[in-house]
């Protein structure tokens, strides 16, 4: 179970989504023609079309659940919770839902009859085809991953202190005020630059993370964090590293890493603030480190 908490990576992007979506339901309607399995080859009708049928079918449960699903269930499908566990069984769910699919599509075609006999015949054949080769590939994925992560992470911590950057970080000639604005009147925050933590979004409101008498405190402020990132974009030093994170590069005085990517540790504050991964070679750039 210590294995199967560990940190996965996972794109609930609907572009990746229904990439994935697609090759996994042309290559049901591939294999299905091609090697006609599961009394296939006895079939009188049109192999071509019963095939591109089952894909189809393959490709609407899972446009279903891989596309809709997170985006009305948002609160479970985050990525900065997603383990290997949740990972296998959103793919063992997956698989129930295509046999589950081809079980509807052979009773209309006149393969099948619809009872749970020949339900878990289908979801046998299902699992078969699939189950074995996702998960290994599952497995693989997140140890190269944690592996590639942790590496590069050390390599990154060490051209930062040998660099001394870490010493100039919050230096008092860096300081300069901003303004953190809200819709609200009247509760706009002023800050010095070197005393912002970083900021996360949280729906309609943000939450501003900076110290106050060199203790770290929470402000939470009605804006966006897109609207904030704009009016900061003449600040090099804020850097939104995340779609829900903007970081203080100020701040920064290590990385860590797993599978899911690199974290950014911060003087002031025990949160490890996560980076996208698309991003990783725009925040190396801030240390002069190649990714």
């Amino acid at each position: 179970m210590h294995y199967l908490l560990q940190p996965y990576p996972a794109d609930f992007a609907w572009p990746e989504r229904l990439r994935v979506t697609v090759i996994f339901s042309f290559f049901v309607f591939i294999f299905l023609y091609i090697f006609e399995p599961f009394g296939l080859g006895t079939y009188s009708g049109n192999l071509f079309f019963v095939s591109l049928g089952y894909g189809l079918m393959c490709f609407i449960s899972m446009f279903l659940l891989n596309i809709i699903f997170p985006v009305i269930f948002r609160f479970y499908f985050q990525e900065e919770n997603w383990t290997i566990i949740k990972e296998l069984l959103f793919t063992a769910a997956n698989i129930f839902t295509v046999a589950l699919a081809n079980l509807y599509y052979s009773y209309l075609i006149g393969l099948g009859s619809m009872n749970l006999k020949v339900f878990g015949v289908f979801l046998f054949f299902t699992f078969t085809i699939g189950v074995f080769p996702i998960s290994i590939f599952i497995l693989l994925k997140q140890v190269k991953l944690q592996r590639q992560f942790e590496t590069s992470s050390l390599a990154i911590n060490n051209s930062i202190f040998n660099s001394k950057r870490q010493d100039n970080l919050t230096s008092k000639n860096n300081e300069e005020a901003i303004t953190i604005s809200s819709n609200n009147i009247n509760e706009d925050l002023l800050l010095n630059s070197t005393d912002l933590l970083f900021i996360k979004s949280a729906d309609n409101y943000i939450e501003v993370h900076f110290l106050k008498n060199n203790k770290p405190t929470k402000s939470i402020i009605r804006n966006s964090l897109k609207s904030v990132a704009h009016e900061l974009v003449d600040n090099p030093q804020f850097f939104r590293c995340h779609k829900s994170f903007l970081v203080n590069m100020q701040r920064v005085i290590s990385f860590s890493g797993n599978a899911q990517g690199y974290k950014l540790h911060l003087s002031g504050t025990d949160l490890k603030v996560p980076v996208s991964r698309k991003l990783n070679s725009q925040i190396l750039g801030h240390f002069k480190v190649n990714d």
